[in-house]
């Protein structure tokens, strides 16, 4: 049986979602998107959940996209699936919080502070950098921004 790649615990009205894939930093692949869509649309109708944290297993909250994933082809489920889970995030009626630790890459830190989380949790120290000019994001498209979060030594 393979292991959950986003853990759900509910605890006292708080859904905690966890990325779980320690030994990859937590890289999002589109099978990662598809579990964390699918605890998104069910939070969202799920009225006894009152907050949801986002948080990170292992010494990274996220690497950001799977690079592996990428050259090798790997696709969600539609050409949009993605950036439409991330607006979903956006979307939850609950408050949302990034409990961020370790490193936090391309769109960990993009989840983490554009995507919809009304505040985020890090260590002291940690700097915040947003990059401009054109950055790519996946192997098809660019932005016009990224964020980098970095923890200090």
């Amino acid at each position: 049986m393979t292991a959950a790649l986003v853990l759900r615990n509910d605890a006292d009205g708080v859904a905690t979602l966890t990325l779980n894939r320690p030994d990859k930093l937590n890289a999002l692949n589109p099978s990662v998107f598809v579990e964390l869509r699918q605890h998104l649309d069910e939070i969202a109708e799920d009225g006894s959940v009152k907050c949801v944290v986002l948080t990170g297993s292992g010494r990274a909250f996220c690497a950001g996209h799977d690079l592996e994933a990428i050259a090798n082809h790997e696709r969600a489920p539609s050409k949009h699936f993605e950036p439409e889970t991330v607006d979903a995030l956006e979307r939850l009626p609950q408050p949302t919080i990034a409990q961020l630790h370790g490193h936090c890459y391309d769109s960990g830190s993009n989840d983490a502070s554009n995507g919809g989380p009304t505040s985020v949790l890090a260590n002291p120290g940690w700097q915040f950098y947003q990059l401009r000019g054109y950055v790519p994001v996946t192997a098809t498209g660019y932005t016009s921004s990224a964020s980098v979060i970095i923890p200090s030594p």
